[in-house]
């Protein structure tokens, strides 16, 4: 069953997905890449491609860039429907085990429970980027 996805968007109507996506540069293709695999799979990706963090509804998409960055998307199943959809929350990296920002999983929490709140003002359908 292929799952929707869904990007987070801010009180001003950014798609912050998109934007976190754009500087991602030549590592965009690795990360459309991912979210191809989570569209088709979903929670059943291998754990060094989608794992679990601190917060317990929190997920990150692992992939590599090219500058010894490891990207960590932070999103989470749902939240309105849990058995069919994905929503992106926040873009962040490691660089030397260290996430950046540093309580990413905790700042996407608080991101899920807008979209709870008013999912139709606070996400939109994922948009690649060209």
């Amino acid at each position: 069953m292929p799952y929707t996805l869904w990007d987070y968007v801010d009180e001003n109507g950014v798609n912050t997905i998109k934007e976190w996506a754009r500087g991602l540069g030549s590592d965009r293709a690795k990360f459309e890449n991912k979210l191809n695999m989570l569209r088709t799979a979903g929670a059943d990706l291998p754990p060094k491609i989608l794992s679990r963090t601190h917060s317990a509804h929190i997920l990150k998409l692992r992939f590599f860039g090219l500058a010894q960055i490891q990207w960590r998307p932070m999103l989470c199943k749902g939240p309105i429907a849990n058995d069919s959809e994905f929503t992106l929350l926040l873009g962040a990296h490691e660089k030397g085990s260290k996430l950046n920002p540093v309580d990413a999983d905790h700042k996407a929490e608080k991101l899920r429970q807008k979209v709870l709140a008013n999912p139709p003002a606070r996400r939109r359908l994922h948009e690649r980027n060209s």
